[in-house]
Formats: C-alpha cells, sequence, structure tokens
C-alpha cells in the first residue's frame, strides 16, 4: 500500500511503474531508517534521548616503544548522557586492536577501550584516531592516541 502512494505522483507518466527498476521499488519499501527525531500527537517535534561519550582526555600520549613492540593500554570514558550507550563499533589504524563492552552503557557510567598497538614496521611519531559509532549525535566520537616509535 505504501509503494502504490509513494507512486501514484508519477501516475501522469504512462507505464511509470514498469519503468522502475525492481531495486529501486525494494530501496523504497523494505529499508527502514532510524530516527533519533520523533513526532508528538500535534506534531511537535519530540528528541529521543541520546547517549554522549565524554573521554578522559581528547589526546592520549603513550611515550616511546621500541620498533615491534606491542603496546597496551586502556583509555576510559563516560556516558554523560539520558539514555544507555550502545557502541556498534570502534575502529582505529591497521596496526591496533580495540575490545570494548558490548554491553548497554547506563547514564553516568564509567567503560574502558583496551587498545593493543603493534608497532612492527612503524618508525617516528604516530597519531592513532580513534572513532566510536555509537547512538550519539553525532554518531561518531573521536579521541586519538600519540607515541614515539624508535628503531
Amino acid at each position: 500500500m505504501k509503494l502504490l502512494s509513494i507512486l501514484r505522483p508519477f501516475a501522469f507518466l504512462p507505464l511509470a511503474s514498469s519503468l522502475l527498476p525492481l531495486s529501486f521499488l525494494l530501496l523504497l519499501s523494505c529499508h527502514p531508517v532510524k530516527s533519533q527525531i520523533s513526532f508528538g500527537i500535534q506534531g511537535e517535534i519530540l528528541k529521543k534521548p541520546l547517549a554522549k561519550i565524554q573521554f578522559d582526555s581528547s589526546e592520549y600520549h603513550f611515550g616511546e616503544l621500541i620498533q615491534g613492540q606491542v603496546l597496551k593500554k586502556e583509555i576510559w570514558f563516560t556516558n554523560t548522557g539520558a539514555t544507555d550507550l550502545q557502541i556498534e563499533l570502534i575502529t582505529a589504524c591497521e596496526c591496533t586492536t580495540l575490545d570494548w563492552s558490548r554491553l548497554p552503557i547506563a547514564p553516568g557510567a564509567r567503560s574502558k577501550i583496551s587498545i593493543s598497538y603493534n608497532s612492527k614496521d612503524k618508525e617516528g611519531p604516530q597519531i592513532i584516531d580513534v572513532e566510536v559509532i555509537a547512538n550519539t549525535e553525532p554518531a561518531s566520537t573521536y579521541t586519538k592516541f600519540k607515541l614515539n616509535v624508535k628503531k
């Protein structure tokens, strides 16, 4: 039924529905959109409460490392938002392995990201950006760590 109401504006075009690719029709009818905004009974916009990540620091300095060593550290953050924080993904460079809690993090609660950085084939100053994708606004939150790799 939704599909017909979407195609109705195209009714003046002969054979409009047969000209639209099937994948386009499936895209219109099958892909729900996640939204952080909902509407009240009288049409007012109601924003859903969001989580918010507050790192202990926006930048971490981990000192020096000898080439080939593996650095293991933890960085901590707090959910300062109004709802449970649900982390979908945390990314960094290919030389970094990350581990974090897959459970929701309650408002006011602290949690950690465990970092394992492999300095193999690295030399000199290194700056690694860490991106956390979660139910926050904006959806990505960033921090970074710096270190120097010596031969």
